[in-house]
């Protein structure tokens, strides 16, 4: 036999071995090259003894038509092929794994800047709260000594709402905040005169939730502490707050005096005292709605009504009885929008409640007051709701129930 270069066939069957090869062992496992075999076997086969045609075998067999699936396979770089047997075999990592490896990297980073940065608010704080100590502990000693200047004290009353103010400019949280507010509300006590000056010193440098925050923190453990008529002083300071934030005087002082705790029969009974008798809380409450807007005097009459899962939170709103009744009349004697179609459910609400205690405080003046106020001030809404009104003025025995019905009918 002649040396000759390889024929066409011979060159097609090493190209499909090495396309083979490439492939992923999956892939030849799978997809048993039979056309190869197939080939190879021909060629054996013209190669046998009852053939004479050796010299010529390598022109005469055809190369077998390429199958579709392996046209348009490109050849791989050496460096795809060991990656690829490396993912193959386990020894190396996929792209999944290495998106996964990068994920839980970046977030690892940011976690640890965060608690950096938390680690950097925590010091801020810390450090505020020792320079407002110092503070406090310097207008406690001149208060001892009797001696101490009222500029001094105004000075250091503004020092401590430069700090307050420079931790709200920092966006500190509320629990940092109200924490900082705690140790001015347990130096200020009942000392309603500093509790003043503060509040003029911090005008309205300090605004929106932290401006809330502040006033519930100092105001209401004073508020809700009050033996007696509370002073001028006090008063003074809601005045303060009011002119600079109706809705924290709102959210800070007058929703939480009417949300009773409800968790057993003696919180309940210590806790809803103050709504229970003729308290300092309920006069200061209604002092503070007289000098509301109608809009705020709206929201707290809303929270009023709120009918609140006694199960999941523990707490009731403002409970009805003959000490909160005054409270009430002022309420509805304020020149508020009630007839609007977004209020109509809270007007429902108030005159079901209305129907449900008539029976029940019959003989109660302060109660049919109640609905005399809504009668005058909400003529309206008296006209909407007039029958279930006259069933209520029915169920009454005084001599305002006579009057009111008067009133209703001429509507």
């Amino acid at each position: 036999m002649t040396d000759s270069p390889p024929s066409s066939t011979w060159l097609y069957i090493l190209k499909q071995q090495e396309m083979e090869t490439l492939q992923p062992m999956q892939v030849r496992r799978v997809n048993i090259p039979t056309h190869r075999t197939n080939t190879i076997q021909q060629f054996i086969n013209n190669n046998s003894e009852d053939n004479n045609n050796s010299d010529n075998c390598w022109l005469e067999i055809d190369p077998p038509e390429l199958p579709d699936k392996l046209r348009n396979i490109k050849p791989k770089s050496i460096r795809t092929i060991i990656a690829s047997n490396r993912n193959n075999n386990g020894d190396g990592i996929s792209n999944s794994n290495i998106s996964k490896k990068r994920s839980l990297e970046d977030n690892a980073a940011s976690a640890t800047t965060n608690n950096n940065a938390k680690k950097q608010k925590l010091l801020l704080v810390n450090k505020w709260k020792d320079s407002i100590d110092n503070i406090i502990s310097k207008l406690s000693n001149q208060q001892e000594r009797g001696n101490g200047a009222n500029v001094n004290n105004t000075s250091k009353v503004e020092n401590i709402v430069e700090i307050i103010q420079e931790a709200a400019s920092q966006s500190i949280s509320q629990k940092n905040m109200k924490s900082i507010c705690k140790m001015l509300q347990v130096h200020f006590g009942e000392n309603d005169v500093e509790i003043l000056n503060f509040f003029i010193s911090l005008s309205d440098k300090i605004g929106g939730t932290n401006y809330n925050t502040i006033v519930n923190t100092i105001m209401y453990p004073r508020a809700i502490s009050l033996k007696r008529t509370a002073s001028r002083s006090f008063m003074n300071a809601i005045n303060e707050i009011h002119k600079n934030g109706s809705r924290a005087l709102l959210t800070g002082i007058m929703i939480p005096l009417i949300t009773i705790n409800i968790k057993n029969d003696n919180t309940n009974r210590e806790g809803s005292l103050h709504m229970n008798s003729r308290s300092p809380q309920i006069e200061l409450l209604t002092r503070i709605l007289k000098i509301t807007t109608p809009s705020t005097a709206l929201l707290f009459l809303s929270a009023s009504l709120t009918e609140v899962d006694q199960q999941k939170h523990n707490k009731k709103m403002l409970p009805w009885n003959e000490f909160t009744f005054p409270l009430l009349k002022t309420l509805l004697s304020k020149p508020f929008d009630l007839n609007n179609d977004s209020n109509s459910n809270m007007c429902k609400k108030l005159i079901d409640k209305i129907e449900k205690h008539s029976k029940e405080f019959s003989k109660s003046l302060k109660f049919v007051s109640v609905i005399n106020a809504l009668i005058v001030k909400h003529k309206e809404v008296a006209k909407v709701y007039k029958i279930s009104l006259e069933r209520a003025l029915a169920n009454t025995n005084t001599f305002l129930s006579k009057t009111s019905l008067k009133l209703l009918n001429k509507l």
